[in-house]
Order: C-alpha cells, then structure tokens, then sequence
C-alpha cells in the first residue's frame, strides 16, 4: 500500500496569512471562449483570411501559423497577416468587409466542436449550469456558429464582436454576462484557449481556466489553472473537491499524463521513505500508482500555479482505510511534497486547506496523522498547528519500513 506522509495543521493566530485556505463553491456560471474551446475554426478562419490576401497579391499562410495570429478579433488578424504592410483604415476596412462575406459563406465547411464538448455543456447543463459564450468573433458569426452546432444547449448570453461595445479582455464583458446571468463574480468562471481570455477573466474579477487544444500550447499558458482535456474540464467545472487551493497551490486529480514528473520527485529515496512508501523505480510504477491508488475520489495532485507542475499529493483516510483504528466520523491525513519544495510553507497552506474541507465539508469530527518517530520535523509543525500527541505509539506492517520504526499517533478534534 502507497501512503501519504501525514502532519495536519488547525488555524491559529500566529500562522502566516499566506498559509488560509480557498475553498470555492461548484460555479453558477461558465463563460466560454469559441474559437479554440468550444470549436475548431482555426482552417475556415485561415481560408477567409487567405482569400484576401490572395486578392490584394499578398502570400498566405497556413492553419499552424494562423493558430499563433489569432485570439483578438478581425482586424488584429488581417494586420498581422499584411504585416509588414501598415494599413491605413479605409484599406483595412474593405479588407474586413471582404472577409465578413467570404467567412460567413464558409464559416462551416470545417468548423467542429472539439471531441467532448457536447457532453460536457450536456452536463454542465444538467446540473444546473449557467452557460454564456464571449467572443472576438463578429456577433453574427458567433450566434450561427452556436445556434447551428449546440441547437439544444441554452446560453444566457451569447456576445460576440459587437459595433459599440468592447472586445475581449475589457471588462465590460463579463460585467454584462453577469447581469444577464445574475449571479456574482465569485459564482463565475471564464473558460478559453488564450491569454486574452484569460486577462478577460482577471479584468472581470472572475476565475479562469485555460484550455491547450486550442490554438495556444502549454507553454504558452503557463502561468494559469490548465485543463489538458475536455475531461479534465469537466473535473476542475463538476467536482467541487477540485475548487481547492491556496496561494501557490491548486488540488486537482491526478492523470496518466502526470507519470512522468510523479516518478521524477517520486523516485527520489528521500522523499518516499519518509512517507512510508518506498521510492518509485520506473515511469510505468508512477503510472499504475495513479490508476490503482491515487484515483480513488480523496486524493489530490498538488499543482503549483507558477509552472502548473504537480510538487506533490495530499488526500484523507476515512473509516477502514486508515491505519490508525479511527471512528466512522474520523479521517487520517496524508501527504508528500517534492524534495526540491521542502522548507517554503507549501505543506503547511495545502494542509490548512484540507483540515477545513474535512472538517466543514467532509464534517469529520477528529482528524488524526502520525509521523516516524525519526521523523521530528513533522511533530514539531504538528504541534505548532494544534495537533496533540496521543502519547500512543504505532508500529504498521502496511508502511514501507513500518516493522523497523514506529509513529507516534496525533489528533485534532473538532471545535
């Protein structure tokens, strides 16, 4: 059995306002990108915008470098691609109107919704949801393009590039959406494929996710709360245990694509030892670790914001799972942190997080952990953070060199 190294932490007045946690409610409303989100229009946009190049003797481009020319609106894109040509307005409008009519002609001979994106809006939907769509893209080719590939899916608002009204990332944006969809900023969360998107969701005072099947990569997102597939979406917008975070770290489940970097900290023989697992010896390991153990509903990769890099794990033990004989209204807690982010506080603002979730969400009534007794550093943080000792002292056969060296046992009721 694979365990988490356990030390819990209770607020108190001396701990760092960094360390108090963020627990966030499922959303009331999702505002989504078109363009690279919900639908794959990069090769109908390149072919309008081929066509008028092709017009005014200009060279053309391909879908891969329109993928990198596009996210904010028309005539942004027809600029970049006379670039270096300087535009003068009257020119540059005759090139959009020629667009508008060749785009709108063709505005769905390759568009599709991204593999899963029905379901998703189905589910969001179904519980509830509320569903708006903000784009660049001219208001009418916005409303064509949902109307004719999400017939049955309800939106509140629908906002697309609209003659006296401001683009994305102005505010004003999501400031409408809201009113139309009453609900407050912190009920709301911008969903979309670009760092515009993403700075309309910062302007807007609401949350973001960015998603890489877009037109942008990985990289070029860093820096914010990424979903990698339609299902991870679905995670991050359905499962409010993965709305935790704190000011660097944000819980979200594991995947296989995290094998990698899990068997990179994993393997370390400091690391795993400590914890009562021992080190991981292949990717594969690390791989099958996630689907038997860390897939189980309440345990979480620990991610932090700044390179979006999972640096650790954190979950509970409820009744039957522990290995301290606990109540049925009890959890034990776990986790591990990568060698590389010990000393920097990360354990102790993703720990705060959790005793409040199990204690005001999951209402367990008494938490408890336990450390190896070679172990001190985690006692003393136990003990600065609330925790008591049992004076009982715990030797497990489950725990990776838990026959050759014993826990001492902590425990922190509920107030």
């Amino acid at each position: 059995m694979v365990r988490l190294d356990c030390f819990g932490l209770r607020p108190r007045n001396d701990v760092p306002a960094a360390f108090f946690l963020s627990y966030k409610r499922m959303k009331k409303l999702v505002i989504f990108d078109l363009d690279g989100t919900l639908l794959d229009t990069i090769e109908d946009l390149g072919n309008a915008v081929n066509y008028i190049l092709e017009r005014h003797g200009m060279p053309q481009y391909t879908v891969e470098q329109y993928r990198k020319m596009v996210g904010h609106g028309i005539r942004n894109l027809i600029r970049k691609a006379f670039s270096p040509m300087d535009l003068d307005d009257a020119f540059l409008e005759t090139c959009v109107a020629e667009f508008k009519e060749f785009y709108l002609a063709h505005i769905d001979e390759h568009t599709r919704p991204f593999p899963g994106i029905v379901a998703l809006l189905d589910d969001l939907y179904a519980h509830g949801v509320k569903l708006a769509v903000v784009s660049n893209k001219v208001q009418e080719g916005t409303e064509r393009l949902i109307h004719e590939f999400f017939p049955d899916i309800v939106f509140v608002a629908i906002f697309g590039n609209r003659v006296g009204y401001p683009m994305k990332p102005a505010p004003e944006i999501v400031a409408s959406v809201l009113a139309k969809a009453g609900c407050a900023p912190s009920d709301a969360v911008m969903v979309g494929d670009s760092n515009t998107d993403m700075q309309t969701a910062a302007n807007g005072s609401i949350d973001g996710i960015a998603v890489s099947w877009g037109n942008r990569t990985r990289e070029q997102l860093a820096g914010n709360r990424i979903a990698d597939t339609v299902e991870e979406l679905q995670k991050c917008l359905l499962d409010e245990s993965n709305l935790l975070e704190t000011k660097r770290l944000r819980f979200r489940p594991w995947f296989d694509k995290d094998a990698e970097v899990l068997f990179k900290y994993a393997s370390d023989p400091e690391v795993g030892p400590r914890a009562g697992w021992p080190p991981h010896q292949s990717v594969q390991d690390s791989l099958q670790v996630i689907r038997s153990i860390f897939s189980n509903g309440h345990t979480w990769a620990l991610e932090l914001k700044e390179t979006g890099e999972p640096v650790g794990c954190m979950g509970y033990y409820a009744y039957g799972e522990s290995n301290i004989d606990i109540a049925p209204d009890d959890a034990e807690l776990g986790y591990w942190i990568a060698k590389p982010y010990w000393n920097h506080g990360l354990c102790s603002e993703a720990l705060q997080v959790m005793i409040d979730y199990c204690f005001n969400i999951k209402h367990f009534q008494t938490l408890w952990a336990d450390f190896f007794v070679d172990n001190p550093a985690s006692g003393r943080v136990m003990e600065k953070c609330g925790f008591q000792d049992t004076g009982r002292i715990n030797w497990c056969s489950r725990l990776y060199q838990g026959n050759e060296k014993p826990v001492k046992i902590m425990r922190l009721n509920r107030q």
